[in-house]
């Protein structure tokens, strides 16, 4: 298949899911974003379930089938389930109608902005660390062995313990796709999902418009969400994303008992994503159930289905790392009878001062929006009575330390700045719970709205500016966030004026023109993409830009399909922009032999980032003339 054929089976499969998601979505909330929020929660489930299922056969590395599950899928829940009674289109239709003009530009203008967020993401793919390290190889390991989910042995052995959902999710989507620009797309994707779900949550709380819409907007300006999260396929935003789509229907069950069902897969996902989305949402699913409980008896089929799947989604992996390990949270946090942690790693609150003196400076850099909410939301409900405010700072309170608790999150004897640094996004549930508070608390009279509109306020700012100030290329400059927002916003217009002259047999065409243009969209930028990788990192500390660059460069490793082995520690885009090549981890200790051998039909990356003395690999070829060498690396050349 060319590449464009792919891209257009996934554009294919995502409308495949999205639309049985979107039907399940009406016989549980027949409109309203409430429906929207449930039909991805729905989407998403469905593509992870069949991701997981195909891979116990090892087969969910083939486009093919993949697609063909998700247009089963879509089978299934037309006859299955009935038509639902507003379709998507009419119920957008009446809303941009009503819309006012002036909203639907700034509508516009938003989304034009987000969507030249993305296009810079993919034209400058500065994947980070973590994310080339373990969560992308991951990801490519399983598709070639067409086993989704399974524990990878080796370098990755620690890692692959984590919960792993977002990682599926992205395998599910590359391995359709078999390009690595959907790594790029899923963080914004993600983002589109935590903005929609928080504004449905917090609008449902009847927080006033202009306290929740920069509640929003704070939160996706942080610059730990905008940098730590945006910049590649890590795991911490798609996690917060699930949370706060879990509270919004969770909030919105309140209404309509049914949504508590995708409301529990919505939990599901983000505790089977990050470990530190589990304790909220579990706190999020009880207070939304205890008091329908007596409501739930003609509600036992959608949530006993949402349960099963829910075990499978977000169970699978502490049940695994129980069974492996004796502990449902290894390798974080061991028990007396399971296997030690492989490393100990302090908190912030084993050692609080050397991390405020060694890395106070960059929590200042980074989270100085988030203090000041962090802070107000602790603060806040001095000023008022409001239950709901309390209880929401006591959480807050908790998500925090849980936070400052967590390993690695501490300054370590000789350990890692940049490690340290990153562990501020295990405090992104914490962030979410105190806009939580401080939008609660606008709604209450007096100084507590002063404060938190205040705080809200300070927290945007301060985010964006942040934001602003990381530069190339960890963001886009503001020319093209404009730029985007000028186009998006003259298209609103435009449709504005053109919206109810537009016949509606029109819609099938469009929408299936749509789906040619967004394929041919993605395939655009899959050539180069590894190159334009290594040099958007050329100018940061991530160590592998001359490796790759060099690679990629080299006739026969573009135009061939050889294997590319490494140790001690991988990276995922060396399978190439189409997926032309194989990656294999050496093991610890292969003999010399077979390290030697491979050179007869494979590329032999080798690297040096601390663990060398484990390895074997290092000291077998210490003697064979390496093709390139720089710091840190050697390659060989089959």
């Amino acid at each position: 298949m060319s590449t464009f054929a792919h891209q257009l089976l996934l554009v294919a499969s995502v409308c495949f899911l999205g639309a049985a998601g979107f039907r399940a979505a009406s016989a549980l909330a027949p409109h309203g974003l409430e429906r929207a929020v449930a039909a991805a929660t729905l989407a998403a489930a469905a593509a992870g379930l069949e991701a997981i299922v195909l891979g116990f056969v090892s087969l969910a590395g083939r486009p093919l089938v993949l697609a063909a599950a998700a247009a089963a899928t879509w089978a299934v829940a037309l006859l299955a389930l009935p038509a639902p009674r507003l379709g998507a289109g009419p119920e957008l239709l009446t809303w941009w109608r009503r819309t006012p003009p002036a909203t639907r530009v700034g509508l516009g203008a938003v989304g034009g902005a987000g969507l030249a967020w993305a296009a810079w993401l993919v034209h400058v793919p500065a994947l980070g660390f973590d994310s080339v390290n373990y969560h992308v190889p991951e990801v490519v390991v399983w598709l070639r062995d067409g086993d989704t989910g399974s524990v990878i042995h080796g370098v990755l052995d620690r890692v692959t313990y984590i919960p792993l959902m977002s990682e599926v999710l992205l395998a599910w989507q590359v391995g359709i796709a078999r390009t690595l620009v959907p790594i790029s797309l899923w963080a914004p994707a993600t983002m589109l999902l935590m903005a929609t779900a928080g504004w449905l949550g917090l609008r449902t709380l009847a927080v006033p418009r202009a306290a929740a819409a920069t509640g929003v907007a704070a939160l996706c300006a942080t610059p730990i969400v905008t940098h730590y999260q945006m910049n590649g396929a890590y795991n911490d935003l798609p996690a917060l994303a699930w949370l706060v789509a879990t509270a919004a229907l969770a909030a919105a069950s309140r209404r309509n008992p049914t949504l508590l069902a995708p409301a529990l897969l919505a939990g599901a996902l983000a505790a089977g994503t990050k470990t530190t989305a589990l304790p909220l949402a579990l706190l999020v699913l009880v207070l939304a159930a205890w008091p329908e409980r007596r409501r739930l008896r003609p509600l036992a089929l959608p949530l006993v289905l949402a349960g099963a799947a829910a075990l499978l989604l977000g169970g699978l992996w502490y049940a695994r790392d129980l069974a492996h390990h004796g502990s449902p949270f290894w390798p974080d946090f061991t028990t007396p009878w399971g296997d030690p942690a492989p490393t100990s790693s302090p908190s912030f609150l084993d050692r609080p001062r050397a991390t405020l003196d060694r890395f106070g400076h960059e929590y200042g850099r980074l989270l100085l929006g988030a203090l000041v909410m962090w802070v107000s939301a602790l603060l806040v409900p001095l000023l008022t009575r409001a239950r709901a405010v309390w209880a929401a700072s006591a959480v807050t309170l908790v998500s925090i330390l849980l936070w400052l608790s967590a390993p690695a999150t501490g300054a370590a004897q000789g350990g890692s700045a940049v490690g340290t640094v990153s562990t501020l996004r295990y405090g992104l549930p914490a962030l979410a719970a105190a806009i939580t508070t401080l939008a609660l608390a606008t709604r209450e009279p007096g100084r507590a709205r002063l404060l938190a509109g205040t705080a809200l306020g300070a927290g945007l700012f301060l985010g964006v500016v942040q934001t602003h100030n990381l530069g190339y290329p960890s963001v886009p400059g503001i020319g093209v966030l404009l730029a985007g927002a000028a186009l998006g916003g003259a298209a609103a217009a435009v449709l504005g004026v053109l919206g109810d002259r537009i016949p509606r047999w029109t819609a099938a065409p469009v929408a299936a023109l749509g789906a040619v243009a967004v394929a041919a969209a993605l395939t655009i930028p899959v050539s180069g993409y590894v190159q334009r990788h290594a040099s958007a990192n050329a100018t940061t500390s991530y160590p592998y830009a001359p490796l790759i660059s060099w690679l990629v460069n080299q006739p026969d490793y573009l135009h061939g399909h050889a294997t590319v082995a490494m140790a001690p520690i991988p990276n995922g885009v060396v399978v190439g922009d189409r997926f032309r090549h194989r990656l294999e981890l050496i093991p610890f200790h292969e003999p010399c032999a077979r390290v030697r051998a491979r050179l007869r039909d494979q590329w032999v990356l080798i690297n040096y980032l601390g663990v060398v003395s484990r390895y074997t690999a290092a000291r077998c070829l210490a003697r064979v003339h390496p093709s390139f060498q720089g710091p840190g690396f050697r390659a060989y050349r089959p």
